[in-house]
């Protein structure tokens, strides 16, 4: 029988990992994380133009560890805060906005209107 094998991080963390990588903005950690893979998983890559490929369940606890470091170390804000985003118009004059909404235009009116926004 064969003994299952537990893991110290679960696929849920590993997926935060794998968000995490692709917030990095500095190559040379991209490099680091890169090597650290070639030595964990050498042949089970898939390279291509689009880019690199691999499944990070097959990475043990410790590489998992070592990406997970250089990732702290990167500087990335863990948490995830929403940005609440307004929306202003350049223009604070509604007058001409309001004439347009309570009377009736002709094509050709609105048309010039158009070309002197």
């Amino acid at each position: 029988m064969e003994e299952k094998i537990s893991r110290k991080y679960n696929s849920e963390f590993r997926k935060n990992i794998k968000t995490k990588i692709s917030k990095l903005s500095n190559k040379n950690d991209y490099i680091q994380i890169y090597k650290i893979i070639i030595n964990e998983l050498e042949n089970k890559l898939s390279i291509n133009r689009n880019g690199i490929y691999f499944n990070l369940n097959l990475l043990s606890d410790n590489c998992i560890e070592d990406i997970n470091t250089i990732i702290e170390n990167s500087g990335i804000q863990t948490n995830t805060e929403q940005v609440k985003i307004i929306y202003e118009t350049y223009n604070k004059d509604t007058h001409i906005e309001n004439f347009i909404n309570s009377h009736k235009l002709t094509n050709q009116e609105k048309s010039l209107i158009k070309k002197f926004r």
